[in-house]
């Protein structure tokens, strides 16, 4: 989600600038795909609570990794806004809110996983998915090599 911000709001490029010394190469297409890559797995770890869950363990760890999730994503803005936090910026909070994603797929093949080792099968399971997410990964990953030789190789 920190390229969103990068590419419409020009205070967040400004402090890039002044962090890295150096303007950001983020394009349209980052922002869309970080949209799809927030919003995807949230919806997934929804269903995850909503839906009978196959362990009861799972759906607490679910609601504990979206809670972790949901207090800083509400409680950071409303410090920043109010001046509360003289050292945080919305760099950070941008950057902090990227970092969910993680968590997201976390919980997401965790639920899989655990349906998988209890069922001992892997029946019903797509591998599909799974290529199309390592695939953006991979051509994320390209993006920032050649981002990065087009700049320079800095």
């Amino acid at each position: 989600m920190c390229a969103a911000p990068m590419y419409f709001d020009q205070e967040t490029c400004k402090m890039y600038e002044i962090r890295f010394h150096e303007t950001s190469m983020v394009q349209s297409n980052d922002c869309i795909f970080a949209i799809h890559a927030a919003y995807m797995p949230f919806i997934y770890m929804v269903q995850i609570l909503i839906y009978n869950s196959s362990s009861f363990e799972l759906r607490r760890i679910t609601m504990v990794l979206l809670f972790m999730m949901v207090a800083p994503s509400v409680i950071m803005p409303c410090l920043l806004w109010c001046g509360l936090n003289e050292y945080g910026v919305w760099l950070d909070y941008f950057y902090m809110v990227s970092f969910f994603k993680i968590c997201c797929t976390f919980t997401k093949y965790s639920k899989q996983n655990f349906h998988n080792y209890r069922q001992k099968s892997t029946a019903g399971w797509n591998i599909w998915y799974n290529f199309l997410e390592f695939t953006e990964g991979f051509l994320s990953l390209v993006q920032i090599v050649l981002d990065s030789y087009m700049k320079g190789g800095r």
